[in-house]
């Protein structure tokens, strides 16, 4: 299994590197958490307040999101970096500390602790650092932990399947860091060699979008479907029956 503490992300530094500068190198980030808020209230939000678990939160920029939409939303937040919970209190002070918790994904699937069940679940950005075994083992347990009907949603990266576009897609990532940059001149540094250095950094472990899919329907989801791609970058759920 992954150990987290083995990963960058256990790391002061690159977690508060990534607070930073993540809406220089992550494409269409903004477009991509609108498309999930605006799933959310289609199919999740109610009146009396859905539960819901944000998986991998970081700086708690996508309950940040949820909450703005939702005000009687009931949500938890994990990550495994004490960095990232840090970031997140700060960003979420309105909700108990307790509610924003220090949890790997490899206690979940090792069942180590107990969060309770949810409506919905959502991740951004956070589960492509366990590999496809992990995801399928990762998908049993959400599945098991949302109430009937409920759902899951998640913003990742998507590998295609064919090689060529692979390269391809990685070239559409620079190109749109370096017209960004171009455009936002507040970044300081030159971020045109993040995606070849995320290409091969051994804790990023990218599958492809059907592989993805596939897990979500061998866990038992149904309904899966991706709502968008833009190169590397997506958004896909799944319902519990």
């Amino acid at each position: 299994m992954t150990e987290f503490a083995d990963t960058n992300w256990s790391q002061a530094g690159f977690a508060k590197a990534y607070q930073d500068n993540a809406q220089y190198y992550l494409p269409e980030r903004d477009l991509l958490l609108d498309i999930l808020v605006s799933f959310y209230r289609r199919f999740v939000m109610t009146s009396e307040g859905a539960s819901v678990l944000d998986l991998g939160c970081g700086d708690g920029i996508v309950s940040a999101a949820l909450i703005d939409a939702d005000p009687n939303i009931n949500i938890q937040a994990i990550d495994g970096s004490k960095d990232m919970i840090a970031a997140s209190r700060k960003r979420l002070s309105a909700l108990p500390a307790e509610r924003i918790r220090m949890v790997t994904f490899q206690d979940l699937i090792s069942e180590s602790v107990v969060l309770g069940t949810f409506d919905c679940m959502v991740s951004a950005f956070a589960i492509h650092h366990i590999d496809l075994t992990e995801k399928q083992a990762l998908f049993r347990w959400v599945i098991r932990n949302l109430k009937s009907e409920g759902f899951f949603m998640n913003v990742d990266v998507v590998r295609p399947s064919v090689l060529d576009q692979e390269d391809w897609y990685y070239d559409l990532w620079r190109e749109w860091i370096e017209r960004h940059q171009q455009q936002e001149n507040e970044a300081a540094e030159d971020f045109r060699n993040v995606p070849s250095a995320a290409r091969t950094r051994p804790e990023n472990k990218y599958d492809t979008l059907e592989e993805q899919l596939e897990a979500l329907k061998q866990a038992g989801f149904c309904d899966v479907e991706c709502h968008y791609r833009h190169g590397l970058f997506g958004m896909y759920s799944g319902r519990r029956p």
